[in-house]
């Protein structure tokens, strides 16, 4: 947690060190720890046998340190510990038994306050119950995100089967912090109504939302693999997938209400909310380099090829209005794997701006390296994508 916040810290004790290097020595006692750890367990000694969510939990922070520090050997092989210290846990299917209405899991709401005070330790003790089982389900989803952006990023396989998960999605922070039972729902995992899992949960949390794009976003890098054995006709309903899910977004997912406000209140929230954004475009790039690679052996369906788009993409002119409407103050507290979605596969956002702006004046092109070198002061990763676009 030092290595991770110390970024941020105006403490003197960081006298001339860069933001993004402030938590290295916390980072070096944070890996020390987690090699006395391994050789504890390799020793066979009772301590180090001992799987517990704490562990989970820091090792989950060591992971997210070194993916967004530099994405190496070691923070893969990192984040594959922590794929299997969770299934190791159950995480993977602590919510394989709640009984689900209408696809939504409604907690227990405790009774009114006038039938509540002779079995109150039995309410708060369900109560209880919620918050810690919550907390692993946090845990949970943060491991299956290093999981999907490691492999997607790399082009390897993934640590978990996302066909295979029974947890709910987190409900908002303001309810866990109150400890107050939320309704929450699971991630639909079937191909073409994986963009339906929060049809019937509207209110659901930013974070909630952006979990969804994520599994789309992974499903489009699948079909843009070359061993993919999807047919051209899937990759395009597939992107008709997509289109009906940025139809479903809420209304403040839309750029007017991102604007304004934004400040201390709400940027968590705008955040994720821009970085669905960027996100979903990166789902929607990859389809249709899915659809250009599919097209070539598939020649002969000739009705599917010819409706194929082609040229500009409105879409992409969306990102940049996104990061138009991000302000400089708040780009450092969202999630540092942003980077690579600013860039786009295949660089497709540099392209883009290029072809928006033939004049040559450049001021997309110049937002997008501000951007990257405004995330690369606090985060490794920006620098790291920052260097790729100017070697």
């Amino acid at each position: 947690m030092m290595a991770l916040s110390a970024r941020f810290s105006t403490n003197d004790f960081f006298p001339s060190a860069m933001s993004k290097d402030k938590g290295k020595a916390f980072a070096r006692k944070a890996n020390a720890f987690y090699a006395e750890a391994l050789q504890s367990d390799e020793q066979g000694s009772d301590e180090g046998n001992e799987i517990s969510l704490g562990f989970l939990q820091g090792c989950i922070l060591l992971a997210f340190y070194e993916q967004t520090n530099r994405i190496t050997t070691q923070s893969w092989l990192l984040i594959g510990t922590c794929c299997r210290l969770a299934i190791d846990l159950g995480l993977n299917e602590m919510d394989k038994d709640v009984i689900t209405s209408n696809e939504i899991a409604m907690p227990t709401a405790p009774p009114a306050e006038e039938h509540r005070q002779p079995h109150q330790h039995q309410y708060l003790a369900a109560e209880d119950s919620w918050v810690q089982k919550e907390e692993k389900r946090r845990a949970w989803w943060l491991v299956w995100e290093l999981d999907v952006f490691a492999a997607t990023i790399l082009r390897r396989p993934h640590s978990i089967n996302k066909d295979q998960m029974h947890v709910l999605l987190p409900v908002s922070d303001a309810s866990w912090f109150s400890d107050t039972p939320t309704e929450s729902i699971f991630l639909q995992t079937d191909f073409l109504h994986e963009w339906q899992t929060l049809e019937n949960c509207p209110n659901a949390d930013e974070r909630a939302w952006f979990l969804v794009t994520t599994l789309l976003m992974a499903r489009a890098a699948d079909l843009a693999s070359p061993e993919n054995t999807f047919t051209l006709q899937d990759i395009v309903n597939f992107g008709s997938a997509l289109n009906c899910f940025a139809l479903l977004l809420p209304q403040w997912f839309q750029l007017d209400f991102v604007r304004a406000p934004f400040d201390e209140r709400n940027f968590a929230a705008n955040n994720w909310a821009l970085l669905t954004i960027f996100m979903l475009h990166t789902a929607r790039v990859l389809v249709r380099n899915a659809q250009y690679i599919k097209s070539q052996n598939e020649l002969e369906n000739s009705a599917v090829v010819a409706a194929l788009p082609t040229g500009p993409h409105n879409d992409t002119y969306l990102v940049f209005r996104a990061m138009e409407a991000w302000p400089p103050e708040y780009i450092i507290y969202a999630c540092p794997f942003v980077s690579c979605t600013i860039i786009g596969p295949a660089f497709d956002n540099i392209r883009a701006a290029l072809l928006f702006e033939p004049g040559g004046h450049g001021t997309y092109l110049s937002m997008l390296k501000l951007i990257l070198k405004k995330i690369g002061t606090f985060w490794g990763i920006g620098e790291s994508a920052l260097i790729v676009l100017y070697p």
